[in-house]
C-alpha cells in the first residue's frame, strides 16, 4: 500500500558522477521545464524534485517521498544508468509510478514499454502529458489511453493512446531553475542553458526532429525571449547563453528582434546558437553586424554529410 506521505514527484537525469575537465556539465533543461509545467497548470508546487545523477548520486533516500519517478534518456548509456534507476526505485518502493521519456522513449516506444522497469512512456514534448499522467495516479484513475503514452498492460498488451497536439511555446514558463543548485554546476554561467525555440522544418537524415517534433517549426516570441534572458542574466550571473534550439535562425526576422531587443536591454552578455551551413550562407552583412553588437560569440554548424564530394 502506498504511504500517504509519499506525494512527491522526482524528475531524474540517469548518469554517473564523473570528474569533467574542461568542460561544464549542461542543465537539466527539459526536466526544469516539465517541472514548471507541471507547478504553473497543477496543484504540484512544493511537490517537484529535479535530480541530476552526473552531479550527485541517487540513493534511495532520494525517493522516500515519492510517489512518481520520472527518468529521461537518449539512445546510449543514459538507457543503462536509467534502469538502474528504475531498478534502485523499485527495489525500495516497488508500487513508486516509473515514468518514461526523452528521445529514446519517443522514438521507440513500444520497446521502451514492455521493459519490467517501465511503467508508462510519455512520447514527444512531455508537458502536457505528464501532467494528465501525473493528474490521473493521484486521482487513481486508469493510465491507459492518455494521450501522448505507450503503456503495457498486464495481459501484456502494449496500447498507445492518441496523438498530442504540439504546446504553444508562449504560454511555457521559465524552466523551474530554483529546483537545482547552481553551485551544482560550476562555470554554468558561461554556458548557460536556454530554449527559445523547438523543432526544425528540415529533414536531415540523422536528426530525431523528423519524429519527435514532426519537422514542426515553433517559437517563443521575441519579446518574451529578450525577457527571459535578461532576467536570467540579472538573477545568475549569467555571462554567456548556450541556446539549445534545434535550429535558432529559422525565423530571421525574429532573430533579428531578439537581438534588437538585447541591444537595447544593454546587459553585457555573450550567446552561442546553431545554424544549418545554407543559412548562414545567407546572412546579410547587417544582420552580421546586430549579431556582434547583441554578444554572438559563436555558431555551432551541422553538416548533412560526411562526403569529401558533398
Amino acid at each position: 500500500m502506498r504511504s500517504n506521505r509519499r506525494k512527491k514527484i522526482a524528475l531524474c537525469v540517469p548518469g554517473s558522477r564523473r570528474i569533467q575537465i574542461g568542460a561544464i556539465t549542461p542543465l537539466p533543461l527539459a526536466l526544469l521545464s516539465l517541472a514548471a509545467w507541471l507547478r504553473k497548470q497543477g496543484a504540484y508546487d512544493g511537490r517537484l524534485k529535479v535530480l541530476d545523477a552526473n552531479v550527485r548520486p541517487l540513493t534511495p533516500a532520494d525517493f522516500s517521498d515519492v510517489a512518481i519517478v520520472g527518468i529521461t534518456a537518449m539512445t546510449g548509456n543514459q538507457i543503462r544508468y536509467g534502469l538502474e534507476t528504475a531498478r534502485l526505485v523499485k527495489d525500495a518502493y516497488p508500487d513508486t509510478l516509473i515514468v518514461w521519456g526523452g528521445i529514446h522513449p519517443s522514438l521507440l516506444p513500444e520497446q521502451t514499454a514492455v521493459h519490467p522497469l517501465v511503467d508508462l512512456v510519455v512520447m514527444g514534448e512531455g508537458e502536457q502529458t505528464l501532467l494528465a499522467v501525473v493528474d490521473a495516479f493521484f486521482r487513481g484513475e486508469d493510465l491507459s489511453g492518455i494521450p501522448g503514452t505507450c503503456r503495457q498492460d498486464s495481459s501484456g498488451k502494449v496500447s498507445f493512446g492518441p496523438q498530442r497536439a504540439f504546446i504553444d511555446l508562449a504560454e511555457l514558463p521559465l524552466p523551474a531553475y530554483d529546483l537545482i543548485a547552481i553551485s551544482d554546476y560550476p562555470g554554468i554561467e558561461h554556458q548557460f542553458d536556454y530554449q527559445s525555440s523547438r523543432g526544425c522544418p528540415f529533414r536531415c537524415g540523422f536528426c530525431y526532429n523528423t519524429i519527435f517534433c514532426g519537422r514542426r517549426y515553433r517559437k517563443k516570441p521575441a519579446a518574451q525571449v529578450v525577457q527571459e534572458l535578461i532576467q536570467l542574466h540579472d538573477r545568475y550571473g549569467v555571462a554567456s547563453f548556450g541556446l539549445v534550439d534545434d535550429e535558432f535562425f529559422i525565423d530571421r526576422k525574429r532573430v533579428e528582434a531578439i537581438y534588437d531587443g538585447i541591444i537595447a536591454g544593454g546587459r553585457q552578455f555573450s550567446l552561442v546558437a546553431s545554424c544549418r551551413l545554407d543559412i548562414a550562407c545567407r546572412f546579410s552583412p547587417g544582420l552580421l553586424d546586430k549579431m556582434k553588437q547583441a554578444g554572438v560569440s559563436q555558431i555551432y554548424f551541422g553538416a548533412e554529410s560526411g562526403s569529401d564530394i558533398m
